[in-house]
């Protein structure tokens, strides 16, 4: 059953017993041992930056959603589903809105249960009801990463979907949202759980590097298929994991370096209790714990200062409570990073050029068909004069002096005849092109109308 989406083109669904022939684990590859979480701080800082300035006189927190799912269908022939769930918020204008993709988990291969690593990472905005649409798909084909960010969502099966608004899920006990899934027949398809929390606004980026040593046999060969899973202690008592290693199979692993920011680890808090679960991969889905630890950010960083490196360790325990291994610490740092509210905060000013493109293929003026044509009521934009105003009224409240260059390029001008020019000042003055605010640069553009014979090129 392919799907495109919330909001696409029907297609045609074809009923499965399963995955066809040549997938599922016992005939193809389906691989999740990489890393997964953690990955885009650099993302989640455009998007705040990007709701600061658009909103920002509005009522607004960044936060973060934790996502789980259980009793998904089973559609695999030879294996368990292999799901993953993406998150779309609905925008636009009122009778417009469309859903837009803000957020994919990492695939949890041969798990009917998932627990993603992988938060969503909102802007909510008190003032606006935000709808908000989950999306749990199965991998309809073999996979070597975990990572669910190329794939073609039209080739996966759709295993089922909710709808609810940011608000709802905000307002429920403990901040933790549940609801049934649908399957796009209507039928039941396991529940989602969403897990809300309000996000601090550090940004520093914390890196850290372990290894392993003396984990306890695992199977036949005694030698394990290693990884750790980093989880976060949340307010009312439950766990949420926020990173997964990579596996590497060895009772000594060295794990690559973790990188995340404070907000993402432990929400800004350096004393918030972190749990540390080095478990054993396996291709049927189970991974058992072999040993767990907690600690702190706090504590991390204390430990990184002990001069003897075999002194770094953090003891693990098993369920039992029975020593199982230790958990080294070979570096670790927290590094401030300003971010783009930090320099905009500081004083750091933004500003912008606009080059109008005034050459033939645009349709003369006078024309109700011109891409310049100027509406004498005053009551619409030409699509010009709209690209100003969309970007200009943004960068504007970033630069004190709201002087902006403003040129033409592809034209004649009436007092100077000869051939086109590629780059002129619209306002006539090459010694100072500028003009006050967005108003200034309409006003400018407009007059500039009547004083130029649009001209060519066009070079496409």
């Amino acid at each position: 059953g392919a799907h495109r989406g919330p909001g696409a083109v029907p297609v045609p669904r074809i009923a499965w017993a399963g995955k066809r022939a040549s997938m599922g684990c016992g005939h193809s590859s389906e691989d999740d041992r990489n890393a997964a979480g953690l990955l885009d701080h650099a993302g989640a800082e455009a998007e705040t930056a990007a709701a600061f300035m658009s909103q920002a006189d509005g009522l607004m927190s960044h936060v973060e959603l934790a996502l789980a799912a259980s009793d998904l269908p089973d559609v695999d022939t030879f294996s368990k589903s292999d799901p993953f769930c993406v998150v779309y918020l609905k925008r636009g204008a009122p009778g417009q809105e469309t859903w837009s993709e803000v957020a994919r988990t990492e695939i949890l291969a041969n798990n009917l249960s998932p627990q993603w690593v992988t938060h969503a990472r909102l802007t909510f905005a008190f003032e606006e009801i935000q709808h908000v649409r989950f999306e749990v798909y199965d991998v309809e084909s073999s996979f070597s990463s975990n990572d669910s960010s190329g794939l073609d969502l039209s080739r996966q099966q759709l295993l089922g979907s909710v709808e609810t608004t940011l608000a709802n899920v905000f307002g429920t006990h403990n901040k933790t949202w549940s609801s049934p899934l649908r399957a796009p027949s209507g039928a039941a398809a396991g529940s989602l759980s969403v897990v809300a929390e309000e996000m601090g606004e550090s940004n520093a980026l914390v890196q850290a590097q372990f290894y392993a040593q003396n984990l306890p046999r695992v199977g036949v060969s005694g030698t394990p298929n290693a990884f750790y899973v980093l989880s976060k202690l949340r307010e009312d008592g439950a766990w949420v994991p926020v990173y997964k290693s990579e596996v590497r199979r060895s009772s000594s692993p060295a794990f690559s370096r973790m990188e995340g920011t404070t907000t993402a680890i432990a929400n800004c808090d350096m004393y918030r209790r972190l749990r540390v679960e080095v478990k054993t991969w396996s291709a049927s889905g189970t991974s058992p714990t072999m040993g767990a630890c907690e600690t702190s950010l706090n504590d991390l960083h204390q430990l990184s200062s002990v001069a003897e490196p075999a002194a770094r360790s953090l003891q693990l325990k098993n369920a039992q409570g029975k020593d199982a291994g230790e958990l080294m610490l070979r570096s670790f740092a927290i590094t401030p990073r300003p971010s783009f509210l930090d320099f905009i905060r500081g004083g750091t000013e933004l500003n912008f050029i606009v080059a109008v493109d005034l050459t033939a293929s645009n349709g003369p003026p006078e024309s109700h068909d011109s891409l310049h044509h100027i509406d004498p009521t005053g009551r619409s934009l030409n699509p010009y004069a709209q690209a100003i105003s969309a970007v200009g009224k943004v960068i504007e409240f970033y630069d004190s002096d709201k002087l902006f260059p403003l040129y033409g390029f592809g034209a004649k001008t009436r007092t100077q005849p000869g051939p086109p020019s590629h780059c002129f000042a619209l306002n006539g003055d090459e010694s100072a092109p500028e003009a006050q605010g967005v108003q200034g640069i309409l006003e400018t553009y407009y007059q500039s109308l009547q004083m130029v014979q649009l001209a060519g090129p066009t070079i496409f």
